[in-house]
């Protein structure tokens, strides 16, 4: 078991300096980003879409919200990179492992080697 704090540590430590510096990409906040209205998404399969919310085309990464109104193989694919997934509501799972992840779970992929 962890040790209780004693003081409140953070109340010393002073705010970041210089946070805007050139070049650095803004953050992005978009409130309601799972929502459920269609115009939002981009559909690439009978079963599957997908809204973008991060693309970035140097490093070959995005963050999106993949929706699924039915039950059906939302698109075979490799990963490049690591993924790391938050089940909003539903089930989910791929089909080269066992178990299906379910709502308020995480789960994490490594990248595939090669090509596909």
């Amino acid at each position: 078991m962890p040790e209780a704090a004693t003081s409140e540590f953070w109340r010393d430590i002073k705010p970041i300096t210089k946070v805007f510096q050139p070049d650095a990409k803004p953050e992005v906040y978009l409130p309601n980003a799972p929502t459920e209205d269609d115009k939002y998404y981009v559909p690439f399969t009978e079963t599957g879409s997908s809204r973008p919310l991060w693309i970035s085309s140097k490093k070959n990464m995005w963050c999106d919200v993949l929706m699924a109104k039915k039950a059906g193989l939302v698109s075979r694919h490799y990963h490049p990179h690591e993924v790391f997934a938050y089940t909003i509501s539903g089930k989910w799972g791929y089909l080269d492992t066992t178990g299906s992840r379910r709502p308020a779970t995480s789960s994490t992929r490594r990248p595939v080697k090669g090509t596909p």
